[in-house]
């Protein structure tokens, strides 16, 4: 789903450099002006427009990863979904202090902290169901303009995964799909077996559902069309597309499933005829929702049709790399997909053999970069903030935790925390060192999860500071090769080299752990 949306986004932003080229002169869309009325620049030339609720739709977690921070993941989604909803907001007016987020209800300072809570093991059922509440309103926002829709939508059953495994607190899920799309079945014009089939086999739809909304919400997006929808599927021989109200007022979108799947059968490899067909009826369709519902097909609904047409056309390739990916549909061989992955393969192996000849860098290389690094100054991933030495690590530390709560307060002490190298570790004075180990222990997390967690390395970089200084030229390694050298040349009665090299491979481990304590200066 990740590469679909970036195929899309890629298209749109293509036209747009291609597009900044021409002469700034055009006639608005459905403007009353006079033709030939001169528009500045402002208003002829768009940003790039993607529905801002599918980088929320883009959060994915990797369940098995166990190194993956789960409660950042959940963040991560709320939070754009929260900024997709603000960035909506007519004329740039939403609110984005702690404020605006507590009036959207989506990233609260309240989830934040139950984020907090999760993150350290320890979230009670209240603050599960803070957070699952947090989700579902992320998720209904996905209909609202600028929302991504069943995209943000399909992201919810790994979110809420994610969140059972961060919490250990297993719920019974409910199909998401079922309140963000609807179905219509015609009693007068459909065969009830074929219907019958289809709420049978619904699972095979899903893709054609997504693409479709898809399609309605990039559509609406590039022609600012400020609608609340949910797409759906028709069932009846006498139409194409529709647009209806349900008894509760909400607005669904339409589309017959079999005349779309018709249209993919005969142009399976024709992924810009798919995307055709589907632009015209989301066109005929979202002309009517935008204010001509039960308007029928007058001059002013052509005219209308026929501008939304000519503003969106452009949107063609992207629409059809969008639905191409989600029905795996195949690529010809001499499409810019295939040699896109020609040229990602030839990347792998110039990679690997980038790889071979690192392998191969020599002592007198290491000792530069080392030299080099004892020299540098390092900075913070996301910020502004530049340090050379542990006591500087410190005091940045202490800007950065002095910043009022946020999302991105929170990424920023991680990434400071990651950023610390075990080399300036070791180079730290004793009194940094106590200060630096008295903060690690403060934020690291609970026992079960603190493997690969950078606390971890970082306290196991200051005992090996502390006690491995006296003798920090001495390789252990190579005291016990010399060791079995002298053994090997002249050994002790009764003995033999074979003996010798036996004992040394099944002890190895536990002599050079004692070669290790006893030039640290501790008791072997």
């Amino acid at each position: 789903m990740r590469r679909a949306l970036a195929a899309a986004a890629g298209g749109i932003v293509d036209f747009y450099a291609e597009r900044e080229r021409a002469p700034q002169k055009e006639e608005p869309v459905a403007s009353v002006a006079p033709k030939g009325s001169e528009t500045d620049k402002v208003d002829s030339i768009f940003d790039p427009v993607l529905p801002g609720g599918f980088k929320a739709a883009a959060v994915e977690p990797d369940l098995k990863n166990p190194d993956q921070n789960l409660a950042n993941v959940i963040r991560t989604f709320l939070v754009e979904a929260d900024e997709a909803v603000a960035a909506a907001t007519p004329n740039g007016g939403a609110d984005r202090t702690w404020v605006g987020r507590r009036d959207r209800g989506i990233f609260t300072p309240a989830i934040e902290l139950a984020l907090e809570r999760v993150e350290r093991g320890e979230a009670d059922p209240q603050t599960v169901g803070e957070v699952e509440l947090a989700i579902e309103r992320a998720l209904d926002a996905g209909l609202n303009p600028g929302g991504g829709g069943l995209f943000q939508v399909a992201a919810a059953p790994k979110i809420l995964d994610a969140l059972d495994q961060a919490t250990g607190q297993k719920k019974a899920r409910k199909n998401p799909f079922g309140a963000y799309a609807g179905l219509r079945i015609s009693k007068k014009t459909y065969d009830k077996a074929r219907a019958r089939r289809f709420l049978q086999s619904y699972a095979r739809w899903v893709p054609y559902l997504l693409a479709w909304d898809g399609v309605l919400r990039v559509v609406a997006a590039e022609a600012r069309l400020r609608k609340r929808f949910k797409p759906g599927f028709v069932f009846d021989d006498s139409v194409v597309g529709l647009a209806s109200k349900t008894e509760r007022g909400e607005l669904v979108i339409y589309l017959n499933p079999d005349r779309f799947a018709e249209v993919v059968k005969a142009h399976k490899e024709r992924p810009v005829a798919i995307a055709a067909f589907l632009h015209g009826v989301a066109v005929h369709e979202l002309t009517h929702a935008d204010g001509r519902m039960g308007t029928g097909h007058d001059e002013d609904y052509i005219v209308a049709r026929e501008d939304l047409g000519h503003a969106t056309a452009h949107l063609l390739p992207a629409l059809a790399a969008l639905v191409g990916r989600l029905l795996e549909l195949p690529t010809p061989p001499d499409s810019d997909a295939a040699r896109a992955e020609r040229l990602a393969a030839k990347a792998d192996k110039l990679e690997a053999q980038l790889k071979e000849q690192r392998s191969k860098t020599t002592a007198a290389s290491r000792e530069a970069r080392a030299l080099k690094d004892q020299l540098a100054i390092y900075t913070t991933p996301g910020t502004r903030v530049c340090w050379s030495t542990v006591r500087e690590w410190l005091s940045a530390w202490a800007s950065l935790d002095a910043r009022p709560p946020s999302a991105a307060r929170h990424m920023a002490l991680a990434a400071h925390l990651e950023a610390l190298p075990d080399e300036l570790v070791a180079r730290a004075s004793p009194t940094d060192l106590d200060e630096l180990d008295a903060l690690l222990r403060s934020v690291q997390p609970v026992r079960g999860r603190r493997q690969n967690h950078p606390t971890t390395r970082l306290l196991d970089a200051i005992d090996r500071a502390r006690h491995g200084g006296q003798r920090r030229g001495l390789d252990p390694e190579r005291l016990l090769q010399l060791a079995a050298n002298v053994l090997r040349a002249s050994p002790p009665e009764g003995l033999n080299a074979t003996d010798i090299d036996g004992f040394l491979r099944r002890n190895r481990a536990a002599l050079i752990r004692q070669i290790s304590l006893a030039f640290a200066g501790a008791n072997p």
